[in-house]
Formats: structure tokens, sequence, C-alpha cells
């Protein structure tokens, strides 16, 4: 059973409603059965409403991804928090509404870990590579340069 989602597509109307109120990527649940489930959808618009702390990077990638491509228009609305890679995944959204007392909050990817200087090495590579992905995506949505995000 999920926990860090729900679907409803009514089957009266051309419109579905997704949760995401979890952890993303949490609970054994993976961005697989999520797309699954997404694709499963034939409605006009999906309204995706958060409240997320964030969670798995790549998870919420291919979440923000598998949004972005659905044929359906996406309407997100923030109804507490979208931190962190919910945060990315707002940004699918073709309108993006907060309420008047929800919050994003966007940093650069982390990590924490043990390992050789090596591994380390490596891992602020990726790191670098995830916070460059990031800052792409805010700022082909809200404009200016990754740099700046």
């Amino acid at each position: 059973m999920t926990t860090w989602y729900k679907i409803e597509n009514k089957a009266d109307t051309r419109s579905a409603d997704l949760y995401l109120y979890d952890e993303i990527g949490g609970y054994g649940v993976n961005a697989h059965q999520f797309i699954n489930d997404l694709n499963q959808i034939d409605a006009d618009q999906i309204t995706v409403n958060i409240n997320s702390v964030g969670g798995e990077v790549f998870e919420g990638f291919t979440i923000y991804q598998a949004l972005k491509d659905h044929d359906a228009e996406i309407l997100v609305k923030v109804e507490a928090l979208a931190a962190s890679i919910a945060s990315v995944i707002a940004m699918a959204g073709d309108e993006v509404e907060m309420a008047r007392n929800a919050q994003f909050m966007i940093h650069d990817g982390h990590v924490a870990m043990q390992g050789t200087a090596s591994e380390m090495s490596k891992m602020v590579s990726m790191l670098n590579r995830v916070s460059d992905n990031i800052a792409s995506v805010y700022a082909e949505r809200c404009g200016g340069e990754p740099t700046e995000w």
C-alpha cells in the first residue's frame, strides 16, 4: 500500500487529483510504481497537491519528468510545503498555485556518507551535477541563469 502518494481519477470527470503528502521515494515506493499509476490516468487535467519534505533526488527527477511528459494539463497546488525535490516536482506544473501560508524550500544537493577520499571526491562531483540540474529546472521555469539559482 502506497503511503506517500494517492491518485484519484473519477470516472465521471476528465480530471484527476494526485496527492504527494510525504517523503518522495520513501517507504519502499519508487518512481517506477508512481509512473505506472500516473500512466493509467486518462484525463485532460491532473491536479497535483503537494505537502512534502522532499526525498530521493533521482526518484523526484523521474516524477518531475513523467509529469512534464504527461498529455494532461498539470496544475500544481502547494498546500503547505514543497521542500527539496518536492519543489522541483512542483516546477512540472503548467500552472503552480501556493496556499497563502505555503512555503518552498530549495537547496543544493546534499548527502550524508562515509568513505574513502576517492569515494568522497566522486560524491562531490555527483552533488555538483545534481545541484546544477536542480538549478536548471528553477531557471527554466522561473527565469534567470542556473548559476543565479
